[in-house]
């Protein structure tokens, strides 16, 4: 299994830091969640993870390796990004859409694709254009688009978007599947509690650009960890 490590990372857009003196290990093989208030940093910590924006100072590494030394080529077959945004593919079948996750390599292109279509459970749906599918599906699509990569680290920005309580079930279910049956390692932006509850083996939490906590997915049932985390004042009498 690859290793994946953060060291002393610090990034921003233009003139403004976002992220400082990130630290962390990521376990192989299983989830981890990145959780924290809004605009606390955490896509532009997981864009880092993707090799998508370059740290200011620090580095992702690989297996010891940081991820500017690879080839484009070799990254995208062992690390697989899903964003939140995604362009408008409407007028594209479903099929057709995730094929293009195969771009990056080189065989197995037809069965890859069947595996992740089934994988995300859209098989159902592969002759219809995307245009036609509700949100939640279309962003199922998405996710088999980046499974069909066949990755070693899967990188999901808010996953849960969209889902309704069943499809969420079915995601938790899909990641924990990813994990036992594929080795995968996923790391999974997400405000959503419940999903960290039923998926996630680990937490990085961030406030600020920082970490101010990180464990095991159990802290994330500690009503103070929570006050801390995310600023929510219990109410009296609750």
């Amino acid at each position: 299994m690859n290793s994946f490590t953060i060291n002393d990372l610090s990034a921003g857009y233009g003139s403004k830091t976002i992220l400082s003196d990130i630290n962390a290990d990521i376990p192989a093989g299983n989830t981890t969640a990145i959780t924290g208030c809004n605009a606390c940093g955490k896509t532009t910590l997981l864009k880092c993870m993707a090799n998508i924006i370059r740290p200011r100072s620090g580095a992702c590494l690989l297996d010891g390796i940081p991820l500017d030394r690879y080839k484009n080529k070799t990254l995208a077959e062992k690390i697989s990004y899903c964003p939140q945004d995604h362009p408008d593919c409407s007028y594209l079948n479903v099929k057709e859409l995730i094929s293009i996750g195969r771009y990056p390599c080189s065989s197995n292109t037809d069965s890859a694709v069947e595996d992740a279509m089934k994988l995300a459970g859209v098989t159902e749906y592969a002759d219809m254009k995307l245009g036609e599918l509700s949100g939640g599906t279309q962003h199922r699509v998405w996710l088999a688009l980046a499974l069909a990569r066949q990755p070693e680290i899967l990188l999901l920005d808010e996953p849960s978007n969209f889902l309704d309580p069943a499809q969420k079930q079915l995601l938790a279910d899909l990641l924990n599947r990813l994990k036992t049956e594929r080795g995968i390692t996923v790391v999974m932006v997400t405000h959503d509690l419940e999903l960290i509850s039923n998926a996630a083996d680990f937490v990085l939490a961030l406030k600020d650009g920082r970490i101010i906590k990180k464990g095991t997915s159990g802290i994330m049932r500690d009503p103070e960890v929570l006050q801390e985390i995310y600023s929510i004042i219990p109410c009296s009498g609750c």
